[in-house]
């Protein structure tokens, strides 16, 4: 995936960086979230926001590469778009996966890793009995 014109939003708060949105377009011209990311909960909650303005009704490709993320975009209803080696890229509008109450209610607790984590381990659990036999 080729990004051009990088563009970067930086939060600030005392002259520190405490948050940024990295977004560009691909080229065919596709609108692009790369990165976005955020010091504590409530200014993710900001940053989180301001992507979603910036994204309103667009398109954007959300990467994935490991078991548990493919697993967790396929749970919400994303889907693939098409896979590169080990990367799985989806496609989904951000305004409709901000309104998915799943969603919602991990990325309001903040509590994506506390379930990729269990869902590891419950991977982990279900491979012990065979790895014993």
């Amino acid at each position: 995936m080729s990004v051009k014109e990088v563009n970067v939003v930086v939060a600030l708060h005392q002259q520190a960086m405490v948050g940024h949105i990295v977004y560009g377009k691909d080229a065919n011209g596709q609108d692009c979230l790369l990165s976005y990311l955020a010091q504590d909960k409530p200014l993710h909650r900001q940053v989180h926001r301001h992507a979603c303005q910036l994204f309103e009704g667009k398109k954007i490709f959300v990467t994935a590469i490991k078991p548990y993320a493919k697993t967790l975009m396929s749970d919400i209803y994303i889907p693939e778009k098409y896979q590169v080696g080990e990367l799985s890229i989806f496609e989904c509008d951000l305004t409709a996966l901000d309104a998915n109450p799943f969603f919602e209610q991990i990325h309001d607790e903040g509590r994506v890793l506390s379930l990729l984590s269990h869902h590891q381990k419950v991977q982990r659990d279900r491979r012990a009995p065979e790895l014993t036999s």
